[in-house]
Parts: structure tokens; C-alpha cells; sequence
């Protein structure tokens, strides 16, 4: 019976379940937001990221930035690299695009307003 206590009680301190996700998974793969001290393991860390569509990656509980160091230290270089390097890019990218319509349906309404007034100040010209 003893040995069973043992048993429980090892593992028990080696393992801690995520409060996402609700599995039991070792500590070294807990981990905490520097800003809110919110606690998950790394794989559902790895699907926020992954899930979120935006180019600032935050925690999934207080929404504040995770810096890229942190990343590095939840989730490993090798991830963090490949992150920055394809699925950032590609993020920033649609952004930009998305801000380059944006800027240019703005800009064919203003430019349109603009026409509509000169129009009109030339007719209010010609009266006089």
C-alpha cells in the first residue's frame, strides 16, 4: 500500500492538468503568462498561436502581447522561428493588403467628393 502512496505521490508532483484542455500533462509543459500568471500546456498554447489570425500573438486569458522571447521560452526556438519567419509574414502581409483596399475605396470616395465639389463651385462661379 505504501508503495502505491509512493507511486501516486510522484507523480502527483510531476504532473499537473491544463486548464484548458483538462489533460494531465507534466509540469515542464505548464505554462505561465507573465502578465497574468494564467496557466496551460504547451499544445493548446501551440493552437491559440497557431488559430489566432493576428500578427500580435497574446494570452488566450488577459489578451496582452506575448513577446517573442516569451514564445521562445514556452514553446522552443525551432517553433518560434518557423512562426516568425512563414506564418507572421504571411499575416502582415494580408494585413497590408487588406489596408491597401481599404486606403483605396477611401480614397475613390474622397477623390469623388472632391469632383462633386469643384463642380459645384465651378457652377457657382459661372453665376457670378
Amino acid at each position: 500500500m505504501s508503495a502505491i502512496m509512493a507511486t501516486t505521490v510522484s507523480t502527483t508532483t510531476t504532473k499537473m492538468e491544463c486548464l484548458v484542455c483538462v489533460t494531465e500533462v507534466s509540469k515542464s509543459q505548464i505554462h505561465k503568462c507573465p502578465h497574468c500568471e494564467f496557466e496551460c500546456c504547451t499544445t493548446c498554447i501551440k493552437y491559440h498561436i497557431n488559430t489566432s489570425q493576428k500578427t500580435e500573438k497574446n494570452c488566450m486569458n488577459c489578451k496582452k502581447k506575448l513577446t517573442r522571447s516569451t514564445l521562445v521560452g514556452f514553446l522552443g526556438k525551432s517553433f518560434a522561428d518557423k512562426l516568425y519567419r512563414t506564418d507572421i509574414k504571411e499575416l502582415v502581409f494580408k494585413e497590408e493588403m487588406i489596408r491597401a483596399l481599404y486606403l483605396r475605396s477611401k480614397s475613390a470616395r474622397i477623390f469623388g467628393q472632391l469632383k462633386k465639389r469643384s463642380q459645384q463651385l465651378k457652377k457657382t462661379l459661372r453665376k457670378k
